[in-house]
């Protein structure tokens, strides 16, 4: 009769043990039951294609304009970073940000000569007539860029002498008035989205850092 009684209170005691170890592991491992969607990591935009391996020219007519007119935006960088050391996409699209509140900036305030080594002799000819008309209105143009809501780089071209265009569209929240003369802006501007293309062009082969403004489009 003892027997028994012990044998059940070892039973017990036994059942207790097992449930307060089943506890301890699922504190410990966490619950995970069927199939559980890994968690989504962090991405950037753009790679960096200086850690990237080396690219393989596709066969192309030379004849052609664009030398490498097909191929995935990856591809056409690692050609683009291994005839110019210095480019990183990443690096390329903060770099067109500053160059882009720069240029937009100086365009408003009518002062061209800052960006007159960064824009095409065509870009600059028409910033230049647009501050003149402005000018002969008796009007000045303010802007502010609020914020950048998306800056990315669309397309890239690289021709047969390796003349390689870049196009970015950016989207940003501006505030922007036309005002008379020297008229200060109104205090209850709200931010409008504005979006735009602009296009960077430079020879990879040629030893320079900088890309010039060639195009802006809507």
């Amino acid at each position: 009769m003892v027997e028994d009684i012990l044998q059940y209170i070892d039973v017990i005691l036994l059942g207790i043990l097992l449930v307060f170890l089943f506890f301890i592991f699922r504190r410990l491992l966490g619950k995970k039951v069927g199939y559980e969607k890994p968690e989504a990591t962090a991405t950037i935009s753009y790679p960096d294609v200086k850690a990237a391996g080396s690219s393989q020219n596709p066969n192309v007519d030379t004849e052609e304009r664009y030398k490498y007119p097909v191929g995935s935006l990856m591809q056409k960088f690692e050609i683009i970073a291994e005839n110019d050391s210095s480019f990183v996409a990443k690096n390329f699209i903060e770099s067109s940000k500053k160059a882009f509140e720069m240029i937009v900036r100086s365009y408003a305030a009518g002062s061209l000569d800052s960006i007159r080594d960064f824009v095409s002799n065509k870009v600059f000819d028409s910033f230049l007539n647009g501050v003149n008309n402005r000018s002969a209105q008796g009007k000045t143009l303010y802007v502010d860029i609020k914020q950048f809501l998306l800056a990315e780089i669309i397309d890239v071209k690289i021709d047969e002498n390796y003349d390689t265009q870049i196009s970015v569209k950016y989207i940003t929240m501006q505030t922007r008035e036309l005002l008379e003369g020297l008229q200060a802006p109104s205090l209850n501007l709200k931010p409008s989205e504005v979006s735009e293309v602009w296009v960077f062009e430079k020879n990879i082969k040629e030893n320079t850092s900088i890309w010039k403004l060639v195009q802006t489009s809507k």
